[in-house]
């Protein structure tokens, strides 16, 4: 959502006021309708996660989705680390 002291907040700012320095306006109200979009989203997680009590069938995790999980979480370090192995791809 861009929460204004993280990182996407301020990725969101620079690339909508390039935007709107380019005359891209387009581009700008696509970026704030995604914005709105994804606060949409996020804010929708708040109440489930402390207010909802969980499920007792949903609490473990079969393997394949441990597996899915760990590797997925190797890959954002190691393209976090060294994101030019994407990069050079492209």
């Amino acid at each position: 959502a861009g929460i204004p002291p993280t990182a996407g907040f301020f990725a969101k700012y620079l690339i909508f006021f390039s935007a709107v320095k380019q005359h891209y306006y387009f581009l700008a109200v696509a970026v704030v309708i995604n914005a709105c979009v994804g606060i949409y989203y996020y804010f929708r997680i708040i109440p489930l996660m402390y207010f909802k009590t969980p499920d007792a069938e949903h609490t473990t995790l079969s393997m394949p989705y441990k597996i899915f999980m760990l590797a997925l979480i190797v890959l954002v370090i190691v393209l976090g680390l060294f994101p030019s192995l994407i990069i050079n791809l492209l």
